[in-house]
């Protein structure tokens, strides 16, 4: 069993997308568990909303569980809802099952052992930063003159957000790229998960990745 909470303002931004939202709090359960060697069966799931909060958020914030609840084949036990005055607070317990005397714990930590993680630590915090530090020294009018175009490297499986993340930094029109899209200035291209590009004759064409 696991627990841990996410909090707006805190640990993801009050306009992130619902969807989105919702799978943070479940997957940062879900890492735990894994780390111990455990295969995720369940959880319970509590919400602490604020006044303002909109239907069309949580049916959103639901479709995102959905999802994930089918692609690591869990299911939602139960839970509690409870209004809040400050900002939206989630908070997940999930539960995991492995064989006797195979949970890797805490406690079985001694000198020397090795520790292992997947992926690379901060890329996510580090990635952000050099975002919000490239926007901050742009021409904060929608003017700018220049092209900026973004390319994602992302889990096949990943639903990008970066759409609505560098629509809140700049007033520049942003536009998911399709193939042969010419190139114009005070634009932002978002370059589509798993793709990269050439750019010919003033357009971007579109490469695909293979895996």
């Amino acid at each position: 069993m696991t627990t841990d909470a996410i909090i707006a303002g805190v640990d993801f931004f009050a306009n992130d997308p619902a969807g989105a939202v919702a799978q943070k709090a479940l997957r940062v359960n879900l890492s735990d568990l894994a780390a111990k060697g455990a295969e995720p069966f369940g959880y319970l799931l509590t919400l602490a909303l604020p006044a303002n909060m909109r239907a069309a958020w949580l049916r959103a914030f639901a479709s995102g569980l959905k999802h994930d609840q089918k692609r690591f084949g869990i299911t939602l036990l139960g839970g509690d809802i409870s209004s809040t005055p400050g900002p939206l607070c989630i908070s997940v317990t999930a539960f995991g099952q492995v064989p006797r005397g195979r949970a890797v714990l805490r406690s079985g930590a001694k000198p020397g052992d090795l520790v292992f993680v997947t992926g690379t630590i901060g890329d996510s915090a580090g990635g952000l930063a050099a975002f919000e530090a490239f926007f901050a020294h742009m021409p904060p009018d929608s003017e700018t003159g220049i092209a900026v175009v973004i390319v994602q490297h992302l889990d096949p499986d990943h639903k990008s957000i970066l759409t609505e993340l560098v629509r809140r930094y700049t007033k520049m029109q942003v536009f998911e790229v399709s193939d042969g899209v010419k190139i114009e200035p005070n634009c932002a291209y978002i370059i589509r998960p798993n793709r990269d590009l050439s750019l010919l004759n003033g357009k971007l064409h579109l490469i695909a990745f293979h895996f």
